[in-house]
C-alpha cells in the first residue's frame, strides 16, 4: 500500500520552522528526464510532432498545444530511439492524437531509454493487422503515460487483440488514465500485454468489450489481456466491461513452464473495484464453452492475488466474479456482492461470486493428455461473500464453486487424491443471503454457500447465514470423495429443499470441530436440518466412495422439524458411510437427533449406544465418545468485521476512509444485539467502522478482534558523513511472509541548507551482505535481490523528486536489514526512509532503528515512523541509545554520553525522557541507565516524529522504535 503523506508538523516544538517540512509530500512525482538537461519543444501540427519525435535528445520535452493531432496513415512513429524524452500537452490543454477510424495513431519500439506521454488523449485508432494495437503498439521499450485518456480505439486482427494497446516486452506505467470504450473480437479491448511488466494506478477501465458480434473463439480479458506478464494493479475502477469467452475485465494466461512452481504470469490486483462486468458471448460469437469469470479469470500457471478489492454485480455463466483453471488464486480482505452465474444449461449457472477447476484437457497444454497439470488453489480470508435475499446467486455453489481432476486420480492413476482435489482454504470469511436454486434432475439447486467435487476444504472461523439451496446443502454441498476439515464455524438460518439443510456430503472425508448448526431448516424432506452423509456412488471410472470422519464437540440448536443428522445407508455398492459422531450436543425437542436408513430414528441416547453393522461384515460404532442432550436451547453466536478495518485507500472514485462491514450469525436466544442495538438473529451491517464490534445473544457476547497497528512507514534524517558517521537505518521484517519495500535516500529535494547533494543507498541483510545498492534511482544498479532494471517499478511505487536520490525496491524475507546512506561527495543532512508496499500487512515492519552522527541543534537525529494499519491494541517502546554503543557489537568511539529523546505526534503533543525510569517492559530496557526511552500502549493512529539530542554535545546515537503485541 502507497502511504502518501505531507509534512508531519511539530506545532509546539520550539524548533518548529526547522522540522516543519521533515516528512516532504510523498506523492507520486513524474520528472520525466534528468532536470538539468530539460529541452523544451513546442508542437502544433502533426507534422511537426513527429519532426520533434525524430530529433529529439534526452531530456527533451515535447509540448502539444491543445488542439487534435491527426495521426498519418501508417501512425506516428519512435523507431528505435536512442533517447528518453517526454511529450505531453501544455498545461492546461485538452490535446488529442486522433486515428479516425481509419489508422493506428503510434508504433514504438525498440528504445533503451524510457519515454514518457502525459495529459494526452487517444481516439479513434483503428488496427487491422496482427500485433498491431488500435491506437499504440509497444514493442520492446519503456513508457511512462501519465493522465492519458485511450477511448474508442479497436483492433480487428484476425488472431490478435490490444483494442487500445498492444504491448510485448515492455515494462509500462500507467498512473491516472481511463480506457473507455475500446474494442477487440479477439481480447484485450484495452490492451493486451504479452512477457511484459505492467503497472497502473489510479485508473480507470469502462465499457471496454471483446464480445462484439461474431467476436473469435477466444474472446477474453473485455479490458486487459495479459500472458506471461507481471501485472500489477492498485486503485482502480473496472465498470461494464465485456469479454465473450472468460475474463469480463481480465484475462490472466500463464503458459505452462518449468518451474512449475513459479508462476509465468502474476496478476496483483490492490484496493480496486470491478463493478457490472461481465462475461457472456455476444451475438454470432461461436459456442466453445460457458463463458467464465465475469470480472477476471486466471488460467494455468498464473498467480493472481487480489487485496482490499470490492466486487459488485459481475456476472458470468461460471464464476460470477472470479473464475480460475489450475490457477492460484488468492482473496484478502475483499467483498463481493450480488455477483451471480447465470444460465440454464447442464454445464451453466455454477460460481456465483467465485469458480475454482482442475480437470485437464487433452490439448497442447498436457501434451495431448500425458501430463497431469496440477489443481486449482483457492485462499480466501477476511472477505464477505454476499448475495441478495430472494435472488438467485448460481444453480451450484452460490457463492464458491471448486472441483478437482478426477480424471487424473481415477482413470490415469497419476498422482494421489489430495493432490488431484481442488485446494481451497477459508479463514475469516461469511456466506450471506446467497442462494442456488435449480433442476434436481440437472444436478443443480445445490450448494447455497458453497459445493466442492473432488476438492479439498480447510475451513476455519467462518459464518453461513440466510443461505438456500433448492434441492441439497443449502450451506454446503460436497460430492466426488471430497476432503473437508472445518473447525469454528457456524451455519445459521439455512435451508435445503430434500437434506443437509447445513451440510449434505456423499463420499470423502468429513471433520468437524466447534461447529455450531443453528435454525436451520428443510422445506420439503425431513431428513438433516443440519448434515446428511452418505456414500459417494459409482459414477463411470470413480468407484463408490466411503464416507469417514468425525463430527466433534459441536452444537446442534433449534433446527426445524426432521431428524437433525441423516445418514445414508443404501446397500449393494461396497462402500459404506462410517461417520462418527463425539461429544456434540444436540437440541432438538421434539425432533430426532439422528436417523439412519439401517437402525432408523434415534435420541441422542440412542445414539450414543449406535453401532452399525455392515455386508463386509464390518461395524462401526457411530459415537466413539457420548452426545450429549441439552434440556434448554443455548446462546450461540459469530461475528466478524470484513474486511477487519476501515481502507484508506480505494479506487479513484470512492470516498475514503471506506467503511467496512459486520457480518454476524446467531441463534437469538434471548434476543440479538450487534453494538448494543436490537437485530435480526443473522445478517450484515454495511457501513461500519473497523473498531471492536460485539454480538450479544442473550446472556452471551462475542467481540471481532481488530488488527494491531503496524509501521507502514519509517525515516530518520541526520547529517550524513564518512566512515562510522554514515546514517544506517536498521528495520526487521516480522511475520510469516514476504514484505515488499521501498527504501530510499534522499537529500537534494530536502527543504534545507547544508543537504546530501548526491545520497548513495546500501542494502544489506540480517549476515551483513550486501544485497542491493543504488545511486540515482533512474539507473539501476542489477545484483542481489534486483534482478533487473527497476525504474519503472519505483516510478510506480514512490518515486524520489530528484534524479540524484537513491531508491530500491525489494521484496525481502523475514528477518533483519540495514539501510546505509553514504555521502557520494560533500556530506551533508540526509533522509533514508523504508515504506510498506503491500497490500496486506501479513508481516509488518518492526524493531526499526536508526544509527547516526549527533550534532547539536538543529542537526539532532530526527526519526519518524507512520502507524497506522489496524485499530486493534499495540505496543510501542521508543529509544535513545549512546554510551551503550561503546560496548559489543558496536564499538563505537565517539558516542553521545546522556542521550535525550521527545516523542512528538502530528499535533503538536510532545513526550521527553533523559534517563529511562521503571516501566519500560524489561526486554525493552537500555542497558545504560543514561539512555532514553518511552513506552506507549495506547497511541493513536497517525505519523510520530523522535528526536534524540545530547546535552550539549555531539556523537554518534541511535534511535529505535519497537513495534508489537
Amino acid at each position: 500500500m502507497r502511504i502518501h503523506f505531507t509534512a508531519m508538523l511539530i506545532g509546539s516544538h520550539p524548533m518548529t520552522k526547522t522540522f516543519r517540512n521533515l516528512f516532504l509530500a510523498a506523492t507520486i512525482a513524474f520528472a520525466t528526464a534528468p532536470l538539468s538537461a530539460e529541452v523544451i519543444v513546442p508542437v502544433s501540427t502533426a507534422a511537426g510532432l513527429q519532426q520533434a519525435i525524430d530529433s529529439a535528445t534526452d531530456g527533451t520535452v515535447i509540448e502539444l498545444a491543445a488542439g487534435t493531432y491527426a495521426a498519418p496513415a501508417g501512425s506516428f512513429t519512435i523507431y528505435n530511439p536512442t533517447a528518453g524524452f517526454t511529450i505531453r500537452a501544455v498545461a492546461g490543454a485538452a490535446v488529442t492524437l486522433n486515428g479516425g477510424g481509419a489508422t493506428d495513431i503510434l508504433r514504438f519500439t525498440n528504445s533503451p531509454k524510457p519515454i514518457t506521454f502525459q495529459g494526452i488523449s487517444f481516439l479513434n485508432g483503428v488496427s487491422n493487422s496482427n500485433f498491431i494495437g488500435g491506437a499504440m503498439t509497444l514493442d520492446h521499450v519503456e513508457a511512462i503515460f501519465i493522465s492519458c485518456t485511450f477511448q474508442n480505439n479497436a483492433a480487428n486482427g484476425s488472431i490478435t487483440g490490444g483494442g487500445g494497446l498492444w504491448l510485448n516486452a515492455v515494462k509500462v506505467l500507467f498512473q491516472s488514465c481511463n480506457f473507455t470504450g475500446n474494442s477487440s473480437p479477439n481480447y484485450g479491448a484495452a490492451f493486451s500485454a504479452l512477457d511484459s511488466q505492467v503497472f497502473i494506478n489510479n485508473s480507470r477501465f469502462s465499457g471496454n468489450r471483446s464480445n462484439l458480434a461474431n467476436h473469435h473463439v477466444n474472446s477474453a480479458g473485455g479490458a486487459i489481456q495479459a500472458n506471461a506478464t507481471l501485472l500489477r494493479i492498485e486503485n482502480c475502477r473496472f465498470d461494464n466491461n465485456q469479454a465473450g469467452l472468460a475474463g469480463g475485465a481480465i484475462y490472466a494466461y500463464g503458459p505452462w513452464k518449468d518451474p512449475v512452481t513459479t508462476p509465468v504470469t502474476t496478476l496483483i490486483v490492490s484496493n480496486s473495484t470491478f463493478t457490472g462486468n461481465l462475461a457472456s458471448r455476444g451475438s454470432g460469437g461461436p459456442i466453445e464453452s460457458p463463458a467464465v469469470g465475469g470480472a477476471v479469470f486466471s488460467e494455468d500457471q498464473t498467480t493472481a492475488q487480489f487485496f482490499n478489492c470490492r466486487f459488485t454485480g459481475n456476472s458470468a455463466r461460471l464464476g460470477g466474479a472470479l473464475g480460475s483453471y489450475r490457477a492460484f488464486v488468492e482473496v484478502v480482505g475483499c467483498v463481493f456482492k450480488d455477483n451471480s452465474a447465470t444460465g440454464a444449461a447442464n454445464d451453466e449457472s455454477i460460481g456465483g461470486a467465485i469458480i475454482s477447476i482442475s480437470v485437464d484437457n487433452k490439448d497442447a497444454s498436457t501434451d495431448n493428455g500425458k501430463i497431469n497439470r496440477r489443481s486449482a488453489q483457492l485462499t480466501v480470508r477476511d472477505t464477505l461473500i454476499q448475495g441478495v435475499l430472494g435472488t438467485n446467486s448460481a444453480g451450484r455453489g452460490g457463492g464458491i464453486f471448486a472441483s478437482g481432476d478426477l480424471a487424473a486420480f481415477y482413470v490415469k492413476g497419476d498422482g494421489t487424491a489430495q493432490s488431484n482435489r481442488a485446494s481451497v482454504n477459508l479463514k475469516r470469511v461469511a456466506f450471506m443471503n446467497l442462494s442456488s436454486i435449480g433442476d434436481n434432475a440437472l444436478g443443480s439447486g445445490l450448494g447455497g454457500a458453497f459445493q466442492g467435487d473432488f476438492a479439498s476444504l480447510t475451513a476455519d472461523n467462518v459464518i453461513v447465514a440466510n443461505c438456500s439451496a433448492s434441492n441439497y446443502g443449502g450451506g454446503f454441498r460436497f460430492g466426488q470423495n471430497s476432503a473437508v476439515t472445518m473447525t469454528n464455524t457456524i451455519v445459521a438460518q439455512v435451508s435445503a429443499g430434500y437434506a443437509g439443510a447445513g451440510i449434505t456430503m456423499f463420499g470423502g472425508v468429513l471433520n468437524l470441530t466447534n461447529c455450531s448448526f443453528v435454525e436451520n431448516q428443510l422445506t420439503i424432506g425431513t431428513g438433516g436440518t443440519a448434515i446428511c452423509a452418505g456414500i459417494g456412488g459409482a459414477n463411470g471410472s470413480v468407484p463408490a466412495t466411503d464416507m469417514t470422519g468425525s463430527v466433534q464437540s459441536c452444537l446442534f440448536t433449534n433446527n426445524g422439524a426432521g431428524s437433525v443428522i441423516y445418514d445414508s445407508e443404501p446397500g449393494g455398492f461396497g462402500a459404506y458411510n462410517r461417520l462418527q459422531y463425539s461429544s456434540n450436543q444436540f437440541f432438538s425437542p421434539p425432533n430426532d437427533a439422528y436417523l439412519n436408513d439401517i437402525g432408523g430414528a434415534k435420541t441422542v441416547a440412542q445414539l450414543n449406544n449406535f453401532t452399525v453393522s455392515h455386508a463386509d461384515g464390518s461395524t462401526d460404532k457411530k459415537a466413539p465418545s457420548p452426545n450429549s442432550a441439552l434440556g434448554a436451547a443455548p446462546s450461540v453466536g459469530a461475528i466478524l468485521t470484513l474486511p477487519p478495518t476501515t481502507l484508506r485507500t480505494g479506487d479513484p472514485d470512492e470516498a475514503v476512509p471506506i467503511p467496512t462491514n459486520v457480518a454476524y450469525g446467531s441463534n437469538g436466544v434471548g434476543g440479538t444485539t450487534v453494538d448494543g442495538a436490537g437485530r435480526a438473529n443473522s445478517g450484515v451491517l454495511g457501513q461500519a467502522g473497523g473498531g471492536v464490534h460485539t454480538l450479544a445473544v442473550g446472556s452471551s457476547s462475542y467481540a471481532t478482534v481488530p488488527p494491531p497497528a503496524t509501521a507502514l512507514n519509517v525515516a530518520t534524517r541526520l547529517p550524513v558523513g564518512v566512515g562510522q558517521n554514515v546514517l544506517i537505518g536498521g528495520f526487521i521484517v516480522v511475520g510469516p511472509t514476504p514484505k515488499r519495500v521501498i527504501v530510499r535516500a534522499i537529500g537534494p529535494s530536502l527543504p534545507l541548507a547544508g543537504t546530501l547533494q548526491d545520497p548513495t543507498l546500501e542494502l544489506h541483510d540480517g549476515t551483513g551482505a550486501l544485497i542491493a545498492r543504488n545511486d540515482n534511482w533512474r539507473v539501476t544498479q542489477v545484483g542481489g535481490v534486483i534482478p533487473a532494471g527497476q525504474a519503472i517499478e519505483i516510478q510506480a511505487a514512490i518515486p524520489p523528486t530528484n534524479d540524484l536520490e537513491s531508491a530500491i525496491v525489494a521484496t525481502l524475507n523475514p528477518g533483519p536489514y540495514t539501510a546505509i546512506v553514504g555521502a557520494n561527495g560533500t556530506p551533508g543532512i540526509g533522509l533514508v526512509e523504508v515504506y510498506d508496499l503491500d497490500a496486506i500487512q501479513d508481516s509488518t515492519l518492526a524493531n526499526i532503528s536508526t544509527r547516526g552522527f549527533v550534532k547539536t541543534d538543529p542537526d539532532v537525529m530526527i526519526g519518524g515512523f507512520i502507524y497506522l494499519g489496524g485499530p486493534g491494541a499495540t505496543k510501542v517502546v521508543v529509544r535513545g541509545l549512546g554510551p551503550s554503543l561503546s560496548r559489543p557489537p558496536y564499538n563505537i568511539t565517539n558516542p553521545l554520553q546522556d542521550p535525550v529523546l521527545e516523542l512528538h505526534d502530528a499535533n503538536g503533543g510532545t513526550t521527553t525522557n533523559d534517563d529511562w525510569a521503571a516501566g519500560i517492559p524489561v526486554n525493552f530496557q537500555p542497558s545504560d541507565a543514561r539512555e532514553s526511552a518511552i513506552f506507549s500502549t495506547g497511541l493513536p493512529l497517525g505519523p510520530y516524529t523522535a528526536i534524540l539530542r545530547g546535552k550539549n554535545e555531539t556523537g554518534v546515537g541511535i534511535v529505535e522504535v519497537y513495534i508489537f503485541e
